[in-house]
């Protein structure tokens, strides 16, 4: 294992082996010569990345993981893989064998250094013993000597296309093997200096959480429609009628205005509005590509105040919205507030159930 030195100091060590392969055979019956061992399937996850507790771990549409590996396996029947996931940490079952594609990916298909060398693909022995728990998937698998290896990020960063919305994201780093090995004593998959790349400064600083507060033009005053509610971090409006989301309280008369005032100057370049779903006693996570018909924003302005006017930011005159979702991005701004001055809606009124706006905090 050239140049990685011992596994066991800030490197990772993924051994291959079979649990129970007992070196010296077993008494049972054991015509595929298997030494009586089972699969493995073990990995190590990283994340969650798009933290907002941990403002420096937002991916960017430049972040790139690269990282120097070598592996010595079984070739065809134990290897190694990459996949990264949206949403959740890994679970057991997880990409068994294959990824869905929908919440999990194998992140060897964003490689652009370093590709896997093979597929799992070796004939099983006779006996019906088992492959791995990857059956049929490309690896990193045999032996393939001390590479580097680079991965493109920026599909799994917010507001990319595989995550739209920027649900946190976990990498992880995964060998299995079949029933049995035969590379021998220090086998595996070693990996070090891992790095990744062009993390971003990101956090919602309309969040109430960090000391923003709201005001409205006017709210209803039946039931809990508070402005507070459009700050809370609930994007879906699960709680609308009680406190999940911002209505006014001025029957079809335009304009309506929901202002968020941060805590103190900040520096944004994305806000985000989310007005009312549909179907918002089963409120979904909203994606960009979810209807608003029924309760929705139709025009609408997004501005920002520049300590003598407001200004609507570029792409944030919206007109004709059947979202639920809007997101609008732009050069980097200075201001302590924003608002989203409503010229039109659906069903008489003004509802917004959640605004986010996304810089690095002050």
């Amino acid at each position: 294992m050239a140049n990685l030195g011992n596994p066991t100091i800030g490197k990772m060590y993924a051994p291959d082996f079979s649990p129970g392969h007992e070196a010296d055979g077993c008494t049972t019956s054991d015509p595929a010569g298997t030494g009586c061992g089972g699969q493995s399937d073990f990995y190590t996850q990283i994340g969650p990345f798009n933290n907002p507790q941990n403002p420096i771990s937002m991916l960017t549409k430049t972040s790139i993981m690269e990282f120097d590996n070598t592996i010595n396996a079984e070739a065809g029947f134990d290897g190694g893989v990459l996949e990264i996931k949206v949403g959740a940490p890994f679970a057991q079952g997880d990409a068994t064998p294959f990824p869905d594609n929908t919440t999990v990916w194998d992140l060897g298909d964003y490689l652009i250094d370093g590709y896997y060398n093979a597929k799992l693909d070796g004939n099983l022995p006779a006996g019906g013993q088992k492959g791995s728990a990857l059956q049929g998937r490309r690896a990193y698998t045999g032996v393939k000597g001390l590479h580097h290896v680079r991965a493109v990020l920026r599909n799994f960063a917010p507001g990319g296309i595989h995550n739209p919305t920027g649900l946190p994201v976990y990498i992880r780093f995964r060998m299995s093997s079949d029933v049995a090995t035969a590379n021998g004593v220090d086998s595996g998959w070693f990996v070090d200096n891992l790095v990744i790349n062009n993390l971003a400064c990101r956090v919602n600083v309309a969040e109430k959480d960090t000391g923003a507060t709201a005001v409205a033009s006017s709210t209803y005053s039946s039931r809990n429609y508070t402005p507070g509610g459009a700050i809370d971090g609930d994007r879906k409006g699960q709680d609308w009628e009680n406190g999940g989301g911002w209505n006014d309280a001025t029957r079809d008369v335009f304009p309506d205005f929901l202002q968020v005032n941060f805590n103190g100057p900040q520096v944004i370049n994305e806000i985000r509005v989310y007005t009312l779903q549909d179907d918002y006693r089963n409120a979904k996570e909203p994606t960009p590509d979810m209807t608003a018909t029924l309760y929705g924003l139709i025009d609408f302005d997004v501005q920002y105040y520049d300590g003598e006017n407001w200004v609507t930011v570029p792409g944030g005159q919206i007109r004709g919205n059947n979202k639920v979702l809007r997101t609008v991005s732009f050069p980097d701004v200075a201001t302590s507030n924003i608002r989203i001055y409503v010229l039109n809606a659906r069903e008489h009124f003004s509802r917004i159930v959640e605004v986010e706006a996304f810089g690095c905090s002050q």
